[in-house]
């Protein structure tokens, strides 16, 4: 189930949700990251985790990666396989190399 997403109306200055599924959405331009691939390093919580959303709902296929349960968080964003969680910890080399392998 893809998000919705919220749209400024620069005319009227009011706010709506759409439905990011519908074509006519991305005829519009909203999924500007389709076919994009984001790594959210600190993506498990906070404001990582609402990056994580913010991306799925431009069309981006996410890894959420993080030190503390990135499995969890991704299964959270309820994208399906669209979004994926890492155990990774960015203060080790190996294991950022190991995340994009």
């Amino acid at each position: 189930m893809m998000p919705a997403i919220s749209i400024l109306d620069a005319g009227t200055r009011a706010r709506r949700c759409v439905d990011a599924s519908r074509p006519e959405v991305y005829a519009l331009g909203y999924m500007r990251l389709s076919g994009k691939v984001a790594v959210i390093t600190g993506g498990a919580a906070g404001i990582g985790f609402a990056y994580a959303r913010r991306f799925l709902a431009e069309g981006a296929r996410v890894v959420v990666a993080d030190v503390a349960d990135p499995v969890a968080a991704a299964g959270k964003l309820d994208a399906g396989e669209r979004a994926l969680g890492i155990v990774t910890d960015v203060s080790d080399a190996r294991s950022v190399r190991a995340m994009v392998e």
